[in-house]
């Protein structure tokens, strides 16, 4: 299994360490199925999650035929990214409650669409209620690690359910039985002393 640690010793970049969380089984390349399970691990629907995957094998499928498309897989240490958009933003900046998504878009002054589309997916990743992200999912994000504690967060606790608007499941109950039974992934498991919907 992969982990936070193997993460930082095996790979240089943040970005190859953020993918490196969807390599589920920890040989370093990422196939359709663990980057389909790895998007359910962090709370987003089913729906969300499987075209997700496939933009992913789509955007950075390196391994294998390209007739292949979204089933080509995704060796990580062949993954490039030069810079980390969020580098530039100094943490002890980053108000008490957080920051809103227009001031990560704003400050991370991102280049091209697939820019936009990183700074967005953190925001709707890892804002709270309120639509902050704190400066702490900043510096995970900053290093590469965040996925690993959203998957930690959202595992066993329903008290961090992704609105649907930002890619969480329409009934939680039933989206964690599904996933749970279907493809082995836990998230949103109702605590044993809670009375939850």
């Amino acid at each position: 299994m992969h982990s936070v640690d193997e993460a930082l010793r095996r790979y240089s970049t943040p970005f190859q360490r953020h993918l490196s969380f969807l390599d589920r089984d920890g040989d370093g390349i990422i196939y359709f199925n663990e980057s389909l399970r790895g998007n359910l691990a962090v709370g987003l629907d089913f729906p969300v999650a499987f075209g997700m995957a496939l933009s992913y094998h789509v955007v950075y499928g390196n391994t294998g035929s390209v007739l292949r498309g979204p089933f080509r897989g995704i060796e990580i240490a062949r993954v490039q990214a030069t810079r980390n958009m969020l580098e530039q933003i100094p943490l002890e900046a980053v108000p008490v409650d957080g920051m809103t998504r227009s001031e990560l878009v704003n400050l991370s002054r991102p280049v091209g669409l697939m820019d936009r589309v990183h700074v967005n997916g953190l925001w709707a990743l890892s804002a709270n209620r309120q639509g902050f992200v704190s400066a702490k999912d900043i510096e995970l994000y900053q290093q590469g690690t965040m996925l690993y504690e959203l998957e930690r967060r959202r595992k066993d606790n329903r008290d961090h359910v992704l609105p649907l608007y930002r890619g969480g499941p329409m009934s939680v109950a039933g989206h964690s039985y599904f996933v749970d039974k279907m493809l082995g992934v836990k998230v949103y498991q109702q605590p044993r002393n809670s009375k939850n919907d």
